[in-house]
């Protein structure tokens, strides 16, 4: 049974594999071959130093021994080069094939309560730290693999000298380890005690640098704010590595002359061998490859303790990239979901409430929207409205009751084509900088052009000064047209009234927009009016001809009907209209 470390792991590496088979193969390869290249040139180099000596038969070859010495070496370092190569390559393969998987992910998420909730924010944070954690775990890796091999090729050297040499030389490590050890762990505190004061480092810089905030700081007396927080901060940053780093050097050397003493004894004793000239096979080879080897399994012992450390944080943070591939939608999809393939002739509410954890948003809410209707949903913030809406769309799903489409739970179509019987213009639209007929109409890589009604929604002037037409950029990050909030706002309406859709819903449209455009839009919405409309306004004046008005107050529907009949039935409709009507007489 793997354990939860071994399975994230295999993950990865079968990550790395299925972005780039061949790739990750001649990784592994030479990887190999990187590990197994001090084991050859040092053997050859003891042949070659006893040849020289008069100790070995070799001494006539000293030729062929120069040579495997020299393709040794030249191998070692050819596929470093090669291998660093294929690393990268392997690297900007996997992050590709990642951040698509991350993208199609996130898109898999029909309901979009998981994108509402704090443990999602905190882990689409985490995620941004993914892309760069892969390369690093490939690095790290890859080269523990490399240092294992190292050190079992030279272990079986040093066992071939006396059986005890590589037993002492691997005590005489452990300190060093531990240090290494405790070193991790102040790394980690370290860490800790900045996170927070770097994020307000960040914060303060962010906001000097900001453009967004260029008049206030030119303005106003920001800078000086700013900027002495900032050195006080960055004092602090640096009195605190200071300190980390003081006792770095103290353990760095405790854990450092163990393994001086002992590689010092153990060449004092092949020294002594060499000398007393008893044993022909202590020579000067063997005492200069003991030389080179006690170095070479010294480090790979050492990188291969302090890379496991890293290995461990690696996974740590590669967990989330994982833990995000297994996150849940946070409604249910039927696998044989049914058609919408007649006209949506009715919306129907059946005793629908909905709740965010234990507060109740929406109770027991009932009500009918036929086809050609034209229905508005007001209320006060917080009354319900919008949500009531996330749920016709099924952005979420009812707590209790249900939401019937042509007289079937809407939880039984197929929600893709469901979704394309709908449009919306939402309160809180984006800001897509895309050309502009890519804003209107994405996905469409047809010609189209705009109807001189739709042209009266963007706004002539608008559109006359638009330098591209259609094919204008939006925005100035990269390089496009600059655009008021008005503007993006005609866009989104556009965008809205353009699809062809059964059921058009509109949330607050008309926010950002002066009262005579709002009128000329609100007219077009109504033309709009040939299937279902149902939109939200706080401008009640803007809903006298809706066929039906839904009075939502606390989460319930308290009454509906037309404006003349609310007027006069609903206390509370009336004293809305009135209080807004008061505010232009």
């Amino acid at each position: 049974m793997l354990n939860k470390k071994s399975k994230i792991i295999i993950n990865a590496l079968r990550l790395f594999y299925l972005s780039g088979p061949f790739t990750f193969i001649g990784v592994e390869i030479l990887t190999f071959l990187q590990g197994f290249m001090p084991f050859l040139s040092l053997t050859v180099f003891k042949l070659i130093i006893d040849a020289a000596s008069g100790h070995s038969n070799f001494a006539k070859n000293t030729l062929i021994l120069s040579l495997v010495w020299g393709g040794a070496f030249l191998m070692q370092h050819l596929s470093l080069i090669v291998n660093e190569t294929l690393r990268q390559n392997l690297n900007n393969k996997t992050h590709l094939r990642m951040n698509n998987m991350i993208m199609k992910k996130t898109i898999s998420f029909h309901g979009i309560q998981n994108f509402e909730s704090k443990e999602y924010r905190e882990m689409e944070r985490r995620l941004d730290f993914c892309s760069n954690m892969f390369p690093y775990f490939l690095h790290c890796f890859t080269d523990i693999s490399q240092y294992i091999i190292q050190c079992a090729s030279v272990f079986f050297i040093f066992g071939n000298i006396k059986f005890w040499i590589p037993i002492a030389i691997i005590f005489s490590l452990i300190p060093a380890v531990l240090t290494q050890k405790k070193l991790a762990v102040l790394d980690v505190e370290l860490e800790t005690e900045l996170s927070q004061i770097q994020i307000r480092e960040m914060y303060l810089r962010r906001n000097i640098i900001d453009p967004r905030y260029s008049k206030e700081f030119r303005i106003f007396n920001f800078f000086s704010v700013f900027s002495q927080q900032y050195n006080k901060i960055q004092n602090k940053i640096y009195n605190t590595k200071k300190k980390f780093e003081l006792q770095t050097l103290k353990f760095n050397l405790l854990g450092f002359f163990p393994r001086l003493v002992v590689a010092s004894a153990i060449l004092y004793y092949i020294f002594l061998k060499v000398i007393a000239k008893q044993d022909v096979f202590y020579t000067v080879g063997m005492l200069a490859l003991y030389l080179q080897s006690v170095f070479v399994f010294s480090d790979a012992f050492l990188q291969i303790a302090g890379w496991k450390t890293e290995v461990d944080r690696a996974l740590q943070t590669i967990k989330y990239f994982f833990d995000y591939m297994d996150y849940k939608d946070s409604i249910e999809i039927p696998d044989d979901g049914l058609s919408v393939d007649e006209e949506i002739k009715e919306i129907r509410f059946e005793k629908v409430s909905f709740s965010y954890g234990d507060r109740a948003v929406l109770k027991d809410i009932s009500f009918e929207i036929k086809l050609g209707s034209v229905v508005a949903i007001v209320g006060e913030n917080g009354a319900g409205k919008t949500t009531l809406i996330k749920l016709l769309l099924r952005f979420y799903d009812a707590s209790s009751g249900t939401i019937f489409i042509n007289g079937i739970d809407i939880k039984k179509y197929d929600i893709h084509q469901y979704r394309k019987k709908i449009s919306a213009i939402f309160q809180d639209f984006p800001k897509f900088e895309l050309l502009l007929k890519e804003s209107i109409l994405p996905g469409n890589n047809g010609y189209f052009e705009l109807s001189p009604e739709e042209v009266n929604i963007l706004g002539d002037y608008f559109y006359k000064t638009l330098p591209e037409g259609l094919d204008t950029m939006l925005g100035t990050e990269f390089g496009g047209r600059e655009l008021s909030g008005g503007e993006w706002q005609r866009i989104a309406i556009l965008r809205g009234l353009k699809k062809n859709s059964a059921i058009f819903v509109v949330d607050e449209p008309t926010a950002s927009i002066d009262p005579i455009q709002e009128a000329r839009i609100y007219e077009k919405i109504m033309a709009h009016a040939r299937k279902i409309t149902i939109f939200i306004t706080h401008r009640l004046g803007s809903i006298k001809k809706a066929d039906s008005i839904l009075v939502l107050r606390n989460g319930e529907l308290i009454a509906s009907g037309s404006h003349e009949n609310l007027m006069n039935s609903c206390s509370y409709y009336n004293e809305l209209y009135s209080n807004q009507a008061n505010m232009y007489k």
